[in-house]
């Protein structure tokens, strides 16, 4: 008989890569949007498995694309489909390592981008407006995405909305919203416009002053005389800063203005000038001309008979 040693070393296995799923679809993803997705790289083998994964566009790596894994460990590695096209996709992510390489299949579909609501400005202020009288301001709509954006506007009164509603806006597409402010009594009114739509809701501000001037002086019928000081009167409400005072003599057809800003305080001297008239109106109105009122009927301006 004969016998022979043997001998030999028993080493850990090599690393040994593992990715599933084997592919994945994005489905349908709106062009400007994204969607994710989830790949398992685990190392089913020994030692330290170590590598990388990438992506071509529109697909990409979104996180864990570097590993270093032990025997038996895992790590998720994310991959982002985000196509910038109306288009069918396919392509693959790319694994390698030091125990090997692997390429699992990602597909995915572009598709029109959804309708987004854009509404500007934020607010609007429609400042003094007469009672019984009204305001129109404009807000702009506009669909900055994609298809249709079908929708319409509302708002609680003293407000309302006057024109462009409803309405149905293209991709780029954009139309005013016509909003009026009618106020029925003095005061300070605030309000929202509510923007409802298939690409999302909006609300924005409104806000506005019911405001009234009532001139008291001159009464109907009253005598003024040239060279005379006078005074003039009225009443206010709702009303901030000053206002301008206003002659007519022809009954209310043309005006002058014999005071452009004055305080409004109610009352104010002033001393009649020429020519004469029977058709003399007094009108007192904010800076703006928004809110006004005219004496309610004629009164006359004559020559002064103690020195004529």
């Amino acid at each position: 008989n004969v016998s022979r040693g043997v001998t030999g070393v028993g080493t850990p296995p090599p690393p040994q890569i593992s990715v599933t799923p084997a592919s994945q679809d994005f489905a349908a993803v709106a062009v400007g949007g994204s969607a994710d997705r989830t790949f398992t790289v685990q190392n089913i083998g020994g030692g330290t498995l170590t590598g990388s994964a990438s992506a071509s566009s529109p697909f990409g790596v979104f996180s864990g694309s570097s590993f270093s894994l032990a025997a038996g460990a895992s790590q998720d590695v994310v991959v982002r489909f985000s196509p910038a096209l109306e288009a069918s996709y396919s392509g693959s992510v790319n694994f390698t390592s030091n125990a090997g390489n692997v390429s699992p299949g990602v597909t995915g579909v572009g598709t029109p981008p959804p309708p987004q609501i854009s509404v500007t400005p934020a607010s609007q202020d429609f400042g003094a407006v007469a009672v019984g009288g009204s305001a129109n301001r404009t807000f702009t709509v506009r669909n900055i995405g994609g298809g249709t954006l079908t929708g319409s506007a509302s708002a609680s009164s003293p407000f309302g909305v006057f024109s462009g509603s409803p309405f149905s806006l293209h991709t780029g597409g954009s139309l005013g919203v016509v909003v009026r402010f009618s106020p029925t009594a003095t005061g300070s009114f605030t309000g929202n416009v509510s923007f409802t739509s298939n690409g999302g809701n909006a609300s924005r501000g409104v806000s506005g002053t019911g405001a009234q001037i009532t001139v008291q002086t001159p009464k109907a019928g009253e005598a003024w005389y040239i060279n005379r000081n006078v005074t003039i009167r009225w009443a206010s409400r709702g009303l901030s800063g000053n206002v301008k005072i206003e002659l007519s003599r022809d009954g209310g057809i043309s005006w002058a203005t014999l005071l452009p800003s004055t305080p409004n305080d109610g009352d104010q001297t002033w001393k009649v000038t020429g020519p004469a008239t029977r058709q003399g109106r007094i009108r007192v109105c904010d800076l703006s001309g928004a809110v006004r009122d005219t004496n309610d009927a004629n009164f006359t301006i004559l020559r002064d008979v103690l020195t004529h």
